[in-house]
């Protein structure tokens, strides 16, 4: 065959050998098909053809639709143009050309210029490319409308090796068959290859939806920093658009830990956590487990999962966050094979995906990853790799569409982020991004983590000093307050450096509230190196403190050093957390009587008619409220101090 004339002969002579019984049949299954389409799911308006003489019979497709409280709409043709008219039901239309039902006269004419059109066609390849009836009605009427999603159906026998292919002859996005659904191939640019894979894996949702008779659900546990914080919004977002509904319950259909591995104690928790997942797949076998993050970039980890836990079935790490659509179709077509898909490090930054964000009003921003300082107890630069930094542009253009989305304050992140911009082919010094970012109108506050004190700058300073944005809170890891403890954790500050650089900040910025993470019991320190640490708390006088105790993590120099006996890492650890608790009780007090700005982030959880805000600072103040406030930027009077937050009354 060489013309479109032989196939549509050919097809027209294999539609009236079909038996009507096995025409039924097969119609069937592609309405079923057709109906867990993620394009259908998501269109509230589906165009459908009308068939005729032994077509696929799409008057099953419309009373799904019906069904699923779609509007439905099909096609009418006048003159030279085709228009598609609204159907309330079947009774809507009447006997028109050559014996081919249509909409009755007297209908409303739909001017969408979205939704899914359920397009016909005589003949198919498996490269897409079709063979029209030959008038090219559809053709001309999907040209005016290119935000209609295009699938065609089609018994499999219209589907050919290759058919010839015209311009006019428009392309489907998709052809459903009663056996199969045929996609273009996976583009190879990113992020149009995940949009690919998201499509494809809402394809699979929707499937399991219909055998099962109800929502596939998900659970994102979120273990660590900001960093995986922010990576778990995006696999949030990934899995919504794919059709999961997103639940809190570790009994879903599909559960995934986002893991940390900055202390060991954080991997233990994940074992444990993975023998409590097993029960729950025992109940459920078509449960399917996964683990990312941190701890997955760890071989030795990966080697005790596929040999003790071979029950999980996806193992990702942290450079491949965006492939979870990718990855999870791999399994779901490996048929209960594990899928381990770990890299050593990035291939490229991939963030135009969709993400679920926690918050409305607020998100975090990545605006670089990895690490390059290689202190000697952490980890994250073997398993988060070397520094990135994103393009200005990007990240910029990322906050414009978060605030135009009600965001109004942002979250920079990095491991350091004060080294930001060294790796760009024009370097650019966080200083100058900051600058930038406080241009975007309609944001209203700044914030970034973490500042690494060897890096940060007197350009830095005084840009948070004269800007209006930047919220008057610098989180400033110190990590031990001994030059000989510093110089072996290869911080590359001393005790001195470190107050000489709060005292430049407190001076430039009197009103900044300082917090920090220090480290009790690293491998050698003395008690006088201990003393040294607390000289530091009570000079710097934080207003609050994330204190560890040192974790021991194979893989780093720490590990291998002289370590500190438990019980005299405990009784310090005790001393440290009691004079910074006192200190903080003191410092938080000090506002008592302003008035002070606060974005409320919910409803206190412990009394009624009061809502939470957080200050500049990054203090909290509880104030009478309702839920109608949640996201706004309210002025209020701190009116008592209550050690480590305020209660306030709202100032009108």
């Amino acid at each position: 065959m060489e013309t479109k004339q032989d196939f549509r002969r050919e097809v027209a002579k294999r539609r009236k050998a079909l038996e009507a019984d096995c025409a039924i049949k097969m119609s069937e299954a592609i309405t079923e098909k057709v109906i867990s389409l993620k394009e259908y799911r998501e269109s509230s308006l589906i165009l459908v053809y009308i068939d005729y003489k032994n077509e696929v019979q799409t008057g099953m497709i419309m009373e799904a639709a019906w069904r699923d409280g779609k509007a439905v709409a099909a096609p009418k043709v006048n003159g030279k143009q085709m228009d598609f008219y609204l159907l309330n039901s079947m009774d809507d239309l009447e006997s028109g050309y050559m014996g081919i039902m249509e909409p009755k006269a007297g209908l409303e004419k739909t001017e969408a210029e979205a939704g899914m059109m359920v397009m016909p066609g005589v003949a198919f390849d498996r490269a897409l490319h079709r063979v029209g009836y030959g008038g090219g009605f559809y053709d001309r009427f999907l040209e005016a409308h290119p935000g209609i999603k295009r699938v065609a159906v089609a018994y499999e026998f219209q589907l050919f090796d290759q058919v010839p292919h015209e311009e006019f002859d428009l392309e489907p996005d998709m052809i459903v068959t009663e056996t199969s659904v045929y996609r273009p191939q996976a583009p190879a640019e990113e992020p149009a290859r995940q949009e690919y894979f998201i499509s494809v894996l809402g394809q699979w949702v929707g499937e399991q939806e219909r055998t099962l008779g109800r929502k596939l659900t998900a659970c994102i546990q979120t273990f660590g920093c900001q960093m995986n914080a922010k990576d778990s919004e995006k696999l949030a977002g990934i899995l919504g658009q794919a059709g999961y509904v997103l639940s809190e319950s570790e009994a879903s259909d599909f559960v995934l830990y986002n893991t940390c591995t900055v202390r060991d104690n954080a991997n233990q928790r994940v074992y444990g956590r993975l023998g409590y997942l097993n029960s729950l797949k025992q109940k459920n076998p078509n449960m399917i487990i996964a683990l990312c993050g941190c701890m997955m970039q760890e071989q030795t980890v990966i080697d005790k999962i596929k040999k003790s836990y071979r029950f999980v079935d996806l193992i990702f790490g942290t450079h491949n966050v965006y492939k979870l659509a990718e990855l999870l179709c791999e399994r779901v077509m490996s048929r209960g094979k594990m899928v381990v898909d770990v890299w050593e490090q990035a291939e490229g930054i991939v963030e135009e995906l969709p993400a679920e964000r926690k918050y409305s009003f607020k998100s975090g921003v990545n605006i670089m990853y990895g690490c390059n300082n290689f202190c000697s107890y952490c980890i994250v630069p073997y398993v988060r790799g070397r520094e990135r930094s994103r393009a200005p542009q990007e990240i910029l253009a990322e906050i414009r569409r978060l605030v135009a989305d009600g965001v109004v304050e942002v979250m920079l992140l990095g491991q350091n982020v004060n080294s930001y911009g060294k790796t760009l082919e024009n370097p650019m010094t966080f200083a100058e991004l900051l600058k930038e970012v406080e241009k975007i109108e309609g944001l209203e506050r700044i914030r970034f983590m973490t500042s690494h004190p060897k890096d940060l700058s007197d350009e830095l300073i005084q840009v948070m000093k004269e800007s209006k944005k930047i919220c008057r809170h610098l989180h400033l890891p110190l990590q031990s307050g001994s030059s000989r403890i510093l110089k072996i954790m290869n911080r590359r500050y001393d005790k001195d450096g470190y107050l000489a650089l709060v005292d430049k900040l407190k001076r430039e910025i009197p009103d900044l509230s300082l917090t920090t993470d220090i480290i009790v019991g690293f491998p050698g320190e003395t008690e006088e190196d201990f003393m040294e640490t607390m000289d530091v708390v009570e000079k710097v006088r934080y207003d609050s403190a994330f204190t560890f105790i040192y974790s021991k993590r194979t893989g780093t120099p720490a590990a291998a050093m002289e370590q500190v006996p438990e019980d005299v890492t405990h009784e310090r650890f005790d001393r440290l957390l009691a004079k910074v608790q006192e200190i903080s009780a003191e410092v938080c007090g000090k506002d008592t009587g302003k008035v002070m700005t606060a974005l409320v982030e919910g409803l206190d959880e412990k009394e009624n008619g009061m809502v939470t805000g957080r200050l500049s600072n990054n203090i909290m103040v509880h104030f009478s409220g309702d839920a109608s406030l949640i996201g706004t930027i309210c002025k209020v009077r701190l009116d008592e101090s209550r050690g480590f937050y305020y209660m306030g009354t709202r100032i009108d």
